[in-house]
């Protein structure tokens, strides 16, 4: 499960027209930046025949870890497309300066966050949406290919035995997972879902786990830059409701265990901690004390003791 990513050279180092000509694609007739990837490098491309593609490179630098992500991301991709869920379809692959990269179709529409900000009488509409394509995500055909090595790999990433040991006490690999699943990966267009996408850490885990994590960042998790920053912060609960509704609507049962969601946001605070540390995203400092706070909490509930661990 990737966790632990280096940062590599800036985006102005890497020419998505050379990764494209040494695949043999034609040069871009236009070629933007997209702003926001902590882990990825990403450019929309337009080609000569008037279709738009996105070039995802990864800026991780470890070669194994790298591998697996991206070797993992492409299986995810390909078993949600086959679901008939709206993915981006995997169009090209391969190696950059030793950096894994995909190129995609490129997905209408805008990321739900960035449609609340500008119409934010939608988010009930839109959170029941999201929690209902969640739940699809969650009846996508078991890959066994997208089975973890062992446990450690997807439950052994937290700097907490207490949490670790209760998680593996309970944990059922029953349901394909995406482990980044929030309004920043998800795009719509006003009035449906039309895309979900960063699959690198997706598997076969625990549902609840990974409800666990979405819930844990729809909660505390930084909120990007924008004057309707205060709004959001305000939204965010309601939406996290509706998300949760919209799930049980379609699912039958919204699984939400305090011991999974302390997990949850303890695989998010290892993120945002390094990301931080290493300048990616807009996270501070601030940010990740409020994410500790948040999964002590959840700890609390759980019937762990504030004694045990590092998030208290």
């Amino acid at each position: 499960m990737r966790l632990t990513m280096a940062l590599n050279p800036p985006t102005s180092d890497i020419d998505p027209a050379d990764v494209l000509r040494r695949i043999g694609w034609p040069a871009p007739v236009s070629c933007v930046v997209v702003e926001g990837g902590w882990d990825t490098y990403i450019w929309r491309f337009r080609t000569p025949d008037g279709r738009e593609h996105a070039l995802r490179v990864y800026r991780v630098a470890e070669e194994r870890d790298v591998g697996e992500a991206a070797r993992r991301e492409e299986l995810a991709l390909r078993a949600v497309a086959a679901a008939g869920l709206p993915a981006p379809a995997v169009e090209a692959s391969g190696v950059h300066r030793g950096l894994p990269f995909f190129i995609l179709s490129w997905l209408p529409g805008r990321t739900v966050i960035d449609v609340l900000q500008t119409r934010p009488w939608r988010l009930w509409r839109m959170g029941d949406q999201f929690g209902r394509l969640h739940a699809r995500l969650h009846r996508v055909e078991i890959d066994p290919r997208l089975h973890y090595g062992s446990d450690a790999e997807w439950i052994g990433v937290v700097a907490d035995p207490a949490v670790e040991d209760a998680v593996r006490q309970r944990a059922v690999a029953d349901a394909f997972c995406h482990f980044d699943f929030h309004p920043v990966n998800v795009l719509t267009d006003g009035s449906k879902m039309t895309g979900v996408f960063d699959f690198t850490s997706s598997g076969i885990a625990d549902r609840r786990a990974d409800i666990g994590r979405t819930r844990a960042i729809l909660l505390a998790a930084p909120i990007p830059p924008s004057p309707l920053k205060p709004l959001l912060q305000f939204l965010r609960r309601q939406f996290a409701a509706t998300w949760a509704r919209g799930y049980a609507k379609e699912a039958g049962s919204f699984p939400l265990d305090p011991i999974f969601e302390a997990w949850g946001a303890l695989t998010f605070l290892r993120n945002l901690e390094e990301a931080v540390a290493e300048g990616r995203g807009w996270g501070r400092t601030q940010d990740i004390e409020a994410i500790r706070r948040y999964a002590a909490g959840r700890k609390r509930a759980g019937g762990i003791p504030e004694s045990s661990g590092a998030a208290d």
